[in-house]
């Protein structure tokens, strides 16, 4: 769990006060709407610290009665990925309910960029009314995963949490074995493949962190190009216990860049 500190603007206070929150999880997955596309692959949130994931409260639930004092806060939608074009404003949304006596807090990559109605760098976001966030003149450093969060108490919050991609950027669509597995036994062969896609084409790095002092280590040097949905194949055969480790497939082009890992573990036989 993920603590930070922040700014906490209560109504039922003249003065913010500042106190820490950790961030809550779940396993939510994107959803639909008209400004984004739900992400159907299974390793949608490898990248993003557990604590970082976007905790929602089940919006279809029966109506609650608001005048009871007892009411949790809770978000009216599920997260989405919100695709923008550079150069363009992006929104994304954060409809509340029973927040008016709790502070709500915006983050980008766990990092504060508003607090209530105070942003932080006002060249680049906007808060509105609804709470939403706007992000102004999209750029590749735009991109990332930003979380609504409501600051119930010093140590207790719910959070919402989006991804901002932008269009045509750098994209890891999946990081798998063939067969799926990923325990193997000294002398086996490891193939991973990497299907990506951007326009132009992003080049692909591999990368393995067998976890010691040296950290990730670039493994392979080769841009694979296939197709509009490009795969990339990393073969290692009569693997040792030397080939334990985290895997990242790296695909980068002129926008951004993406990457995902995979966990291989190798027994003796």
């Amino acid at each position: 769990m993920n603590c930070q500190v922040a700014w906490c603007f209560l109504k039922s206070r003249r003065e913010p006060r500042i106190t820490a929150f950790c961030i809550r999880s779940s396993n939510a997955k994107p959803s639909k709407a008209n400004n984004s596309v739900a992400d159907d692959s299974p390793n949608y949130y490898d990248e993003i610290p557990e604590e970082q994931l976007g905790h929602n409260l089940d919006h279809e639930s029966e109506p609650l009665d608001q005048n009871d004092e007892r009411l949790t806060p809770r978000f009216l939608m599920k997260p989405e990925v919100v695709i923008a074009k550079q150069g363009e404003s992006a929104v994304l949304k954060c409809p509340t309910q029973n927040t008016e006596d709790y502070g709500l807090v915006w983050l980008k990559d766990k990092t504060s960029i508003a607090q209530g109605t105070l942003v932080f760098k006002k060249e680049l976001y906007e808060i509105n009314k609804n709470n939403s966030l706007t992000i102004k003149n999209v750029q590749p450093g735009s991109v990332g995963y930003y979380s609504c969060v409501i600051a119930i108490s010093a140590t207790d919050n719910v959070s919402l949490t989006h991804r901002l991609k932008l269009e045509n950027g750098a994209e890891v669509l999946s990081l798998h074995t063939p067969d799926n597995k990923t325990q193997l036994r000294t002398g086996d062969t490891l193939v991973l493949v990497c299907e990506v896609d951007g326009k132009p084409l992003p080049a692909v790095k591999w990368f393995i962190d067998n976890n010691d002092s040296m950290g990730a280590r670039e493994i392979e040097r080769k841009d694979h190009r296939h197709s509009a949905e490009s795969k990339a194949t990393l073969t290692i055969e009569n693997v040792t216990f030397s080939n334990n480790g985290t895997y990242r497939c790296s695909a980068r082009n002129e926008l951004t860049e993406d990457h995902r890992t995979i966990v291989i573990e190798v027994f003796g036989k």
